[in-house]
């Protein structure tokens, strides 16, 4: 997952995913679409520093620790996982499937 999706949190992610802030190990550093704005919000300037000046990976359960996914399952739990939130939140209102 690159950062900028990460505006916001993410629900739900598997465990063998992660977050990089690619743009700076592609030779792309000031391309960050503004995760360099929103992810010290999310995760403190001091972690949000060392993922966009490294580019290294965060795996899922650090990603997890820091707040930036709520759950994390095995690749078999994941998608039924997220049917059963998409079936909760279409279950409160209607637009929120539109």
């Amino acid at each position: 997952m690159r950062l900028h999706e990460s505006g916001s949190r993410t629900p739900i992610r598997g465990y063998n995913s992660f977050f990089c802030a690619q743009y700076i190990n592609i030779g792309t550093g000031g391309a960050d679409l503004s995760s360099s704005f929103f992810l010290p919000k999310l995760v403190g300037w001091g972690k949000a520093a060392e993922m966009c000046l490294t580019g290294e990976r965060v795996p899922a359960d650090e990603a997890y620790r820091l707040g930036l996914v709520n759950h994390v399952h095995t690749r078999e739990d994941l998608l039924p996982a997220a049917r059963a939130m998409a079936a909760v939140m279409c279950s409160r209102t209607s637009s929120a499937c539109a």
